[in-house]
């Protein structure tokens, strides 16, 4: 059973105006002070509140009573109401005019206020217009103390009902109780399960059409962020639904219906999947996929503007001053780029993709034509600049993302300008940003899209470099001679084997930068890491564990994963760093992080790694530091930040690491596929380490069964048949 606790706020020793939450040393009586950890919309000193929850040890601040319930206590006494009065009420209720008050109604001042507030005109100096004042204020009040108590009737949290009435004021009950699954676009953290439990709670009706409506959209709106689909089958959702909800399938279709009345989803039927199933679209979606093949088409009816009489020439003069011979292959990879509206170039590690962008980026700059190079991340976008010696940006920054209003500057009726636009690590764009890309990029340009679609897809839905490869609509040329400079490295050649299937060659010598090392038991593998960031590879190789090692794990709670490595990691690398107190594990000073959503204001994105520099105990503010760049961060917003020693492979997309650590064991058979191997190679530069048992390598080898993502970008290019134009 929770207990109970009741006194005033003595001192607030932290809050955050935003969502409520508060810590505060609360006075039980003259000698009794306790610190108690609550949310609430407002607070004030000199009034009593109840506070429902339990004690708990916090392991640096000591004995804290953690509340999940809290209620202001109106007072009884006539003394405390006058205190209540004069302190905290009202402008104009000064201690002289609280005390005529309570003089004349005495212990039923609260009651008179509450039932029949009008007879305050009997109060000398409270003339019509003042009274009319403190009626306003004082149901005010009273309305949003009922509207807390009627949300946390719900099961809602404190801190979850102080962000829904700061949002819906004293509007609040009807909206909640009209539609509560409003909850779920209207605030974040609420999702469907929550909102569905609140709904509960108030006896709507499990068949009822609004509980059906949001199940879907939910539905819809998971399958796409976890599993990167755009759309899905309507046969497949009915019977989800239908499993999900326990609702007949005549309440699953009316449902549907109503969603695409409401131009929530498209269902398209100018595609049927098989008989009678066609793909269920949220509407942005839809949008995004068929914009994408409006755009495709826009561009591709103006030719190559950019011809070029004496282009032998010209590339013959980049290549000799670089003192280079190009493979045939790049040779005909910058010609068409010379000469193609839209091209596409894919391949692996080594196979020269930079050496082309380079000299295609050259070659129009001796043209004097405008290039503009972008990159999905900013460490993408780095890679690109130090490698070509030309200025790349991320996407955002390309099309002048405005954090504010969020949107693109940069859009059809402002488009870029420039001749050329190319596009690195295309395999890591979404949906959105790619149409987005394209509805900014003018009909006039050439564009050239460069990536390896032979690792993992975009985060986000889509599969965009793979559907457009094998829509056919658009040139491409696959790059597949590995250069003797690069057929040195194990890396790159046992990327290549682990991509056509086989398995890599394990056997090391003292020259090699590719290292095996065999152990099956997950905890085993958890303290070899240990010992090689901590200790062996600063050690042997001068390596900066928080630079230039970087450990990749295909999952995050597993005994090896993600999670487990980073308790551990932090321990052994930063073992004396001060506790901030936000994070899992706990953050510290020093610690190595990771941006983990793209913030435009701060300019840090996704996937952005940083360290912790300092903590002020006074403004409350965490800094932290990205390459050059120094980030300053509420206590509040420190949930966009994650450890860092070890991250997700789908994480490190777009970057590359002097040294990379990949644990290979059972335990990740789920997640264990050739793709997501691939992947986690190829981000190695100079030193790769896998750990585990060769076993579990060769079911990733062997497994090439990526994840199937639903998309008809493919099928509408080819519908269109953009490259007839």
């Amino acid at each position: 059973m929770p207990e109970q606790l009741t006194g005033t706020i003595e001192k607030v020793i932290f809050r955050n105006e935003e969502n409520g939450y508060t810590v505060a040393s609360v006075a039980r009586d003259e000698f009794a002070l306790d610190i108690v950890v609550f949310s609430s919309p407002d607070i004030d000193a000199d009034v009593k509140y109840r506070f429902e929850g339990d004690w708990k040890i916090h392991p640096k601040f000591g004995k804290q009573f953690i509340a999940t319930n809290v209620q202001e206590v109106l007072p009884e006494k006539v003394e405390d109401i006058e205190i209540y009065l004069s302190s905290r009420f009202v402008d104009g209720i000064g201690d002289a005019l609280a005390k005529r008050i309570v003089d004349k109604f005495g212990e039923k001042t609260m009651e008179i206020l509450d039932s029949d507030i009008d007879r305050l005109s009997e109060i000398r100096g409270i003339g019509k217009k003042k009274l009319e004042a403190i009626k306003e204020i004082w149901n005010e009040q009273k309305q949003s103390r009922e509207i807390i108590i009627f949300l946390q009737g719900l099961g809602i949290t404190p801190a979850y009902a102080t962000r829904i009435y700061k949002l819906y004021g004293l509007n609040t009950i009807p909206i909640v109780s009209k539609n509560p699954y409003r909850l779920i676009s209207d605030i974040q953290g609420i999702g469907f399960l929550k909102a569905d439990s609140i709904a509960m709670n108030m006896g709507i009706a499990v068949d009822s059409p609004w509980r059906i409506e949001a199940a879907m959209l939910h539905f819809l709106q998971e399958t796409s962020a976890q599993e990167g689909h755009v759309y899905y089958p309507s046969d497949k959702l009915i019977n989800k639904s239908m499993e999900l909800l326990r609702v007949e399938k005549e309440n699953i279709l009316s449902a549907l219906g109503s969603l695409q009345h409401e131009e929530k989803v498209v269902v398209d039927n100018e595609f049927p999947l098989e008989h009678e199933v066609f793909p269920v679209y949220p509407r942005f979606a839809y949008m995004y996929e068929t914009g994408i093949v409006q755009d495709f088409h826009r561009l591709q009816s103006i030719g190559n503007a950019f011809k070029l009489d004496n282009l032998d020439e010209e590339i013959e003069k980049i290549f000799t001053n670089q003192h280079f011979e190009p493979s045939e292959e790049q040779l005909s990879a910058i010609k068409k780029a010379a000469s193609e509206k839209l091209l596409i170039i894919t391949g692996g590690p080594g196979t020269g993709k930079t050496t082309i962008i380079s000299t295609i980026l050259k070659l129009y700059n001796q043209m004097k034509k405008k290039v503009l190079l972008a990159a999905p991340t900013g460490r993408a976008a780095k890679k690109m600049t130090e490698a070509t010696g030309f200025e790349a940006r991320t996407i955002h920054r390309l099309l002048e993302f405005n954090p504010i209003e969020r949107v693109f500057v940069r859009d059809e009726e402002n488009p870029l300008e420039a001749d050329l636009i190319v596009i690195d690590e295309t395999s890591m764009v979404d949906n959105q940003l790619f149409y987005n890309l394209l509805n900014a990029i003018p009909t006039s340009a050439s564009v050239l899209f460069v990536g390896d679609v032979d690792q993992l897809p975009s985060v986000g839905p889509g599969n965009v470099l793979k559907d457009l490869i094998d829509s056919g609509e658009i040139e491409t040329i696959k790059l597949t001679k590995i250069f003797r400079q690069a057929e040195k490295s194990k890396i790159i050649t046992n990327s290549h084997k682990i991509n056509r299937g086989e398995m890599p060659e394990l056997d090391q010598d003292d020259n090699t930068d590719f290292y095996f090392i065999r152990t099956a038991m997950p905890q085993t593998v958890v303290e070899r890491v240990v010992q090689l960031v901590s200790k062996d590879l600063p050690e042997k190789f001068g390596l900066d564990p928080f630079t230039d090692i970087q450990v990749l794990a295909p999952m995050y709670r597993t005994a090896a994963g993600v999670d487990n490595l980073n308790i551990a990691l932090q321990e052994a690398v930063n073992p004396l760093g001060k506790e901030i107190g936000k994070g899992n594990p706990p953050f510290r000073i020093f610690d190595k992080v990771m941006q983990t959503k793209n913030n435009y204001e701060k300019e840090v994105f996704n996937g952005d790694i940083g360290k912790i520099s300092l903590y002020d105990h006074q403004t409350k503010k965490v800094t932290v530091r990205f390459d050059d760049k120094i980030v300053k961060y509420e206590l509040s917003e420190m949930d966009e930040l994650s450890a860092a020693y070890a991250i997700s492979v789908h994480k490190s997309q777009g970057s590359e690491y002097p040294c990379v650590i990949i644990p290979v064991l059972r335990e990740f058979s789920i997640m264990l596929q050739r793709k997501l191997i691939y992947t986690a190679l190829t981000r190695a530069k100079q030193m790769a380490i896998l750990l585990g048992n060769e076993h579990a390598l060769q079911m990733a080898v062997k497994n090439n069964r990526s994840s199937i993502r639903y998309t008809l970008l493919k099928e509408r290019l080819k519908k269109i048949g953009i490259s007839q134009i």
